[in-house]
């Protein structure tokens, strides 16, 4: 008897505070092999894959002003046969606020302080029951090699190309003051 190969379906999902770095990690996952969206707009709101892998789908916390439970992630991906894996990711608090301010997402740092706070709850709320990382940005920027190394070693990934171009954008908030 042949033996047979059983490829199974990965998705990654990324997830984070808004200005959190789920951009730049959702884009490294792309350049490792995932289909996928790193910016804003996300095609698997509109229909969740059902054959390609690997995939991975960005969130961020808000999400267009709401705070989505991850089972509204999880549920069409487990029901399609996928084994989900998350990303958590995580700033400088002080650079992520500010950040926030700039894009427009919140009204003030007391807001985005307040955010990032929900933010940081809900996601550790809801990804006990899965395969799931945490990853820093500042040290993602410093070392992405390593870090996408050890991302393979605990999730696993399907190439690990580390040339996605990375700008640290912490340093224009150096000047400021929360």
């Amino acid at each position: 008897m042949d033996e047979i190969d059983v490829i199974t379906k990965r998705a990654y999902l990324v997830l984070g505070p808004e200005s959190s770095g789920t951009h730049l990690m959702t884009r490294m996952l792309i350049n490792c092999g995932c289909l996928g969206d790193w910016d804003k707009r996300q095609h698997w709101d509109s229909a969740p894959p059902t054959d390609q892998t690997p995939i991975v789908w960005r969130r961020s916390y808000p999400y267009a002003g709401q705070w989505p439970h991850l089972s509204d992630l999880t549920g069409p991906l487990c029901c399609a046969g996928y084994n989900v894996h998350i990303v958590v990711m995580s700033r400088d608090w002080r650079c992520m606020a500010q950040s926030q301010c700039l894009a427009g997402h919140v009204r003030g740092l007391k807001q985005a302080y307040k955010n990032i706070t929900t933010a940081v709850i809900t996601i550790a709320q809801h990804v006990q029951m899965y395969a799931w990382v945490g990853i820093i940005y500042e040290e993602l920027c410093r070392n992405p090699r390593q870090t996408l190394i050890w991302l393979d070693s605990m999730i696993g990934l399907p190439t690990l190309n580390h040339n996605t171009p990375i700008r640290f954008a912490n340093t224009k908030y150096d000047a400021r003051t929360t």
